[in-house]
């Protein structure tokens, strides 16, 4: 049986608008939606569309010019909201489009940076990042330097460091950008397994609306910053 709890959103945009200075259109209007616990979500739409800068603001990066946001428990709004934006950093995990990894650190040592920041013991540091690099099919690689490895081992690399410690919403913006359709659908698969596996969130901004329509995912459109649709198992965006 399912519970108040986790019928409840985790993630609730309230008529958000953000408007970066007089005379300019607002990059937001009136943005409203919900996220569940276990969801895997498309935000799709043109450059210019508005998708960073709804990231931004659920990041507590920016705040917004109306409306609020209520994420894991916090509140964002036009006075900046919530004052422990550090703890709702540290429950969520953060996927760019280009993979930012430390040029000077191993693959084991830049997926662990994310459970050093948080403090956990070393032999759990350990244990987690070597299964997670094994289920990634990285183990063989934690010692090679991101040099060494594709484009797509790459972005599998700041993955594991993005979902390592197990967060309850996953924030990827434009992760398969700079990949091929084979790559980025096995991108995609695997953070949607991994994700499921722990019930964790995925909110994934891109522009492969061709990926996006045969994965079949709830799909929010954004055009001229305002939510032209919402819907699930969508199969065209003509």
């Amino acid at each position: 049986m399912i519970s108040q709890t986790e019928m409840d959103p985790i993630v609730s945009v309230k008529e958000v608008t953000k408007i970066y200075g007089k005379g300019y259109e607002p990059a937001l209007s009136r943005v409203s939606f919900e996220l569940h616990r276990g969801e895997f979500v498309y935000l799709i739409g043109p450059t210019g569309a508005g998708k960073t800068t709804l990231l931004h603001i659920l990041l507590g990066l920016r705040k917004p010019t109306s409306g609020y946001v209520d994420i894991l428990g916090h509140h964002l709004d036009a006075s900046g909201g919530s004052k422990d934006i550090r703890n709702l950093r540290l429950r969520t995990g953060v996927i760019f489009q280009g993979s930012y990894l430390l040029n000077d650190k191993t693959v084991y040592e830049n997926v662990i940076m994310s459970l050093e920041v948080r403090d956990y013991p070393v032999p759990e540091v350990k244990r987690r990042a070597e299964a997670m690099l094994y289920k990634l099919g990285l183990l063989d690689k934690k010692n090679f330097m991101p040099e060494e490895l594709s484009g797509g081992q790459k972005q599998l690399v700041a993955f594991a460091r993005a979902i390592l410690h197990e967060p309850e919403l996953i924030i990827a913006d434009e992760p398969t950008a700079n990949l091929d359709l084979n790559t980025a659908r096995e991108l995609i698969n695997t953070i949607q397994s991994l994700a499921k596996n722990m019930n964790t969130t995925v909110l994934l901004a891109t522009h492969n609306v061709e990926l996006v329509a045969e994965m079949g995912n709830r799909v929010i459109r954004l055009e001229k910053g305002r939510i032209v649709f919402d819907a699930r198992k969508v199969k065209s965006f003509a």
